[in-house]
């Protein structure tokens, strides 16, 4: 009976109208905060706004504005445990390495050796009759797949300190924004539609009790700043979602725990996936170390190898007839570079990474799921917590506009 009354009370009021609105309107608010906090932290890639100077007023997603936090937390963890490019190298087997890069240099290897010694000595060069010319190229040739397998397994033992694998993740990852916040958004689709939903339970029960405030008490002045308010708790929701619990707490038939905590192994292996075939690469790893900021300690292993080429067979007796110490030194030297070249143009051809760009993908991902739940949780903290006042502000300027149409609307 006290209920019939209730209803008869409300829905003869002159702004019943308005009080069966409030909920709804509110819930719209927090679905649409809730929501917009979602796409800010995933949206746009790439700064979106206007610079002057130092200033910047604008967007970029929380997630690919973290990039390079980020990139340095999976670094750290891929560097944790042992040296993962050696074992990604060796699970390779130096000698496939050296064979695909042989095939891949054997035709330019004469053209190469030709062109070094034309521009190193000339008359030297010259002087050697066509046959001596000719067995030298034929023996490099010959010899050449036996060289790279010495010279990629040397490189291979030395590869943690001939590429910089942390280096590369902080320059390559943010390059690779729009792919990063598909990751996460490619998670789990269906939870982060659930975290909308959830912004607009929260709104709709925050506007009962907005309704009955208005009832009680009816004053168009504070909606813009109920909705603010509500924007405000909706936007936080979301964001709280994201990362917390971070285990599964039991509510009545449900289990609640932060979106990213419970599918933390999907987004795992979305990261390891990205960096291992994106950044990560067989190929990309030797290009770091041929023309990285080692590149001088490559040179160095590639002259001890060409120097044994070059001081056995046919070439030998006549080099040090014909040249000093200091220009065989200098030709070593010139051909190593020469090499390196071919290698850089060898090991970024598409076929050289075809079906091996994914191997570091499980050392990523064994020892991204292998973070405890506080380590991981802080990870995720890093990437969404940065711009967390911004996309607060932001939710919160949405509700209070959304309110702004109650300003206008005659007292009850």
């Amino acid at each position: 009976m006290a209920m019939n009354d209730l209803l008869h009370t409300i829905t003869h009021r002159p702004d019943a109208w308005i009080l069966l609105t409030i909920p709804f309107a509110a819930a719209a608010v927090g679905w649409l905060s809730a929501r917009l906090a979602v796409v800010m932290l995933l949206r746009p890639a790439d700064f979106l706004g206007v610079r002057a100077g130092a200033t910047r007023l604008g967007w970029q997603g929380a997630v690919p504005a973290a990039a390079g936090r980020l990139a340095g937390i999976m670094a750290d963890q891929a560097l944790s445990r042992g040296a993962p490019l050696s074992d990604m190298l060796r699970a390779l087997g130096p000698e496939r390495l050296a064979r695909q890069i042989t095939d891949l240099m054997r035709d330019d290897l004469e053209d190469a050796i030709d062109q070094v010694m034309r521009e190193h000595d000339p008359r030297f060069w010259e002087s050697l009759p066509l046959m001596v010319r000719r067995r030298v190229q034929a023996r490099a040739r010959r010899r050449l797949p036996e060289v790279m397998e010495s010279l990629v397994e040397d490189l291979s033992a030395n590869i943690e300190a001939l590429a910089d694998l942390r280096g590369m993740m902080l320059r390559d990852l943010p390059a690779r924004r729009a792919a990063l916040a598909q990751a996460f958004a490619e998670t789990d689709h269906a939870g982060l539609r659930g975290i909308a939903r959830a912004g607009a339970a929260l709104g709709l029960l925050l506007g009962l009790g907005l309704a009955v405030l208005h009832a009680l008490h009816p004053q168009g002045g504070i909606m813009p700043v109920a909705g603010s308010l509500t924007g405000l708790a909706a936007g936080g929701l979301a964001l709280f979602l994201c990362i917390c619990p971070r285990h599964p707490v039991a509510l009545g038939p449900w289990r609640l725990q932060g979106l990213f905590m419970r599918r933390r192994d999907a987004l795992a292996g979305r990261l390891s996936t990205l960096a291992a075939s994106e950044i990560i690469t067989p190929g990309q790893v030797l290009a770091e170390a041929l023309a990285g900021p080692n590149a001088h300690l490559t040179r160095a292993i590639v002259k001890r190898h060409l120097r044994r080429l070059l001081e056995s067979g046919a070439l030998r007796p006549a080099m040090q007839l014909g040249m000093r110490a200091d220009g065989r030194a200098g030709l070593v030297g010139d051909l190593a570079g020469q090499v390196m070249t071919m290698m850089r143009n060898a090991v970024s051809d598409p076929r050289f990474n075809h079906e091996r760009s994914g191997i570091m993908a499980p050392v990523f991902r064994e020892r991204l799921t292998a973070m405890t739940d506080v380590s991981f949780q802080a990870l995720l903290l890093a990437v969404f917590t940065e711009r967390a006042r911004t996309l607060l502000v932001a939710c919160a300027l949405l509700g209070g506009i959304s309110g702004l149409p109650w300003l206008f609307m005659p007292p009850g």
